[in-house]
């Protein structure tokens, strides 16, 4: 008899946030979830997690992204993955090979914040294997260190959403700190596409580990496949 194939264990951490500071309707950004979730799901062993077990999509990523076919079968067969997932408090971070962090205003409002989400992700990088982020959560991961309490960002390449992007679409004071000025503070290489809204993607590599970021929405397939080369190249190793 041939054994069970064990598939690598890969962490998605969610917001739990539904309002902004300003009182808008936030949340997961559909589309920066269900692109990089549809690159690897069937290559890996997926558990959500949250701040308080229970997420929710933000409705107007919904509304733009209603004609994209990966993002509404991501809301109609994979409601109950997301909806109601494991909180961080109860996750143990060894038990994973990878983590990766969608975006959407949210996680600038609690995972920017979150002591078990710094706990969990720190831990999960120090131990050498991939962390990827997209978006604003490519934005919130200062407090996330290696094993000399080093920031995540620091001497490294990094992207997230731009100054630009977010002042575009009228949401400065929405958040606390924008992403960009949150990698520059934590000492990280701020990187971006040429023009507003183009893809980025930086794969940046050093003794610590890999840590992949995406800028924006067009970004977040191309972060899915580069997460899936790092999480093999992981387990190879």
């Amino acid at each position: 008899m041939s054994s069970a194939v064990t598939l690598p264990k890969v962490l998605i951490v969610l917001s739990s946030a539904t309002k902004t500071l300003k009182g808008e309707d936030t949340g997961v950004f559909i589309s920066e979830l269900a692109h990089p979730f549809y690159a690897i799901h069937q290559h890996v062993d997926i558990t959500f997690a949250s701040p308080t077990g229970h997420s929710v999509i933000d409705p107007g990523s919904i509304a733009m992204f209603k004609d994209d076919i990966e993002s509404m079968s991501f809301l109609k067969d994979r409601a109950d993955k997301y909806q109601n997932n494991v909180p961080l408090s109860q996750i143990n971070p060894a038990e994973y090979d990878a983590v990766f962090l969608p975006g959407g205003h949210g996680p600038s409002i609690d995972l920017i914040k979150d002591n078990d989400a710094q706990r969990v992700i720190s831990r999960i990088y120090q131990a050498g294997k991939p962390v990827a982020a997209v978006c604003h959560a490519g934005g919130v991961l200062g407090n996330v260190v290696d094993k000399h309490s080093e920031s995540i960002y620091k001497g490294r390449q990094a992207t997230a959403f731009s100054n630009t992007e977010e002042e575009m679409v009228g949401k400065v004071q929405s958040i606390s700190e924008t992403p960009e000025d949150h990698i520059k503070r934590h000492g990280g290489v701020y990187v971006k596409a040429d023009q507003p809204w183009g893809e980025c993607v930086i794969v940046d590599k050093n003794a610590n580990g890999v840590y992949i970021s995406g800028q924006n929405p067009a970004s977040a397939k191309k972060l899915g496949d580069e997460f899936l080369k790092a999480i093999h190249e992981g387990v190879q190793k």
